[in-house]
């Protein structure tokens, strides 16, 4: 026994309450409960046990099917038997243990873009059933509302507020760049109804999201240049990742771009960069708030072009990218 535990047990022999001054206690205590209404405090740990949910699912999957089946469920499609448990059990666990609030909304438009990604894949190999469409707009339903709610949860509890309006942005611009995406997969589709109801869902989450965005940008625009300064440095490196990936993507592409896909490209890289040079002297000029509004310009570029060269090489659809 150490000295702690035996000064402990000494003190406990002498500081006790006689019975009496044990009931004056009792009865102080009840008389609180009744004049206090009680109210329900969430416990401060209650998202262990959300975040445990889905992950003791998860796990019992694994542990039942084994890997290879959580593995291969990440390169389902929309229509594949393994989907179901890609979007509603790996990727709800990825989100629920992600508990930086900042990060969560980051994770969530991920996840978002590559649920507008995968059903457009099988929608333009006409392979889009109505059963399918249905259950992929259900859980984009669910994504949707959830990235929203959280967007706004956090504009209101002090998180960096440049930072939220940037991913508020990039979900916006995402939608929006899948929205003329679908339109054209419904024309192709000639009235069936599977891309049609899930364009509709995408034009109306980014009306939403737009409302989002507006509302942000009313509650940055009076803060201080210095709240701004971090948040360009961040969008720099994003931006910086994102042409890096186009560079891959275009690189393994090879001939599956022509030359005239190739002087779209440019044209809108070179278009991107004086962006960036113009975002970069105002930066200098110590205006890092203008800074950070054109690197939401040049981030919402680099974002439409991703999706119109991935629609080339994957769907066959024209690269466009709107700029005349």
């Amino acid at each position: 026994m150490n000295n702690l535990e035996s000064f402990l047990k000494q003190l406990k022999k002498v500081v006790t309450l006689s019975s009496q001054e044990k009931d004056v206690h009792r009865e102080a205590v009840r008389a609180f409960v009744r004049t206090h209404p009680q109210t329900h405090v969430p416990s401060p740990y209650s998202f262990i046990f959300t975040s445990l949910r889905y992950a003791v699912v998860a796990l019992l999957i694994v542990s039942l099917t084994g890997s290879g089946v959580a593995y291969a469920a990440e390169r389902s499609l929309p229509g594949s038997p393994l989907y179901i448990v890609k979007a509603k059990v790996t990727e709800p666990a990825r989100v629920a243990l992600t508990q930086n609030p900042e990060k969560r909304a980051e994770l969530e438009v991920e996840l978002i873009e590559r649920r507008l990604k995968e059903v457009a894949k099988v929608s333009s190999q006409k392979k889009l059933t109505e059963e399918t469409a249905a259950f992929v707009a259900s859980v984009l339903d669910e994504q949707l509302e959830d990235v929203q709610e959280d967007l706004r949860d956090l504009s209101t509890k002090g998180a960096r507020a440049t930072k939220v309006l940037s991913t508020s942005r990039e979900l916006e611009t995402t939608l929006e760049a899948h929205s003329e995406l679908f339109e054209e997969l419904t024309e192709q589709h000639e009235g069936e109804g599977g891309p049609g109801k899930l364009s509709l869902l995408i034009n109306e989450a980014a009306d939403e999201s737009r409302e989002i965005t507006l509302s942000l940008e009313e509650d940055t625009a009076l803060l201080p240049e210095e709240d701004y300064e971090v948040v360009v440095q961040e969008e720099e490196k994003d931006i910086g990742e994102d042409i890096l990936e186009i560079a891959e993507i275009l690189e393994e592409s090879g001939e599956l771009l022509d030359t005239e896909d190739q002087e779209v490209v440019s044209k809108a890289l070179l278009q991107a960069q004086e962006v960036a040079e113009a975002a970069e002297e105002k930066k200098k000029e110590g205006s890092h708030k203008e800074a950070l509004r054109l690197y939401g310009e040049m981030k919402d570029q680099i974002i439409r072009l991703k999706v119109r060269i991935d629609a080339d090489r994957e769907l066959g659809i024209e690269l466009e990218t709107g700029e005349e």
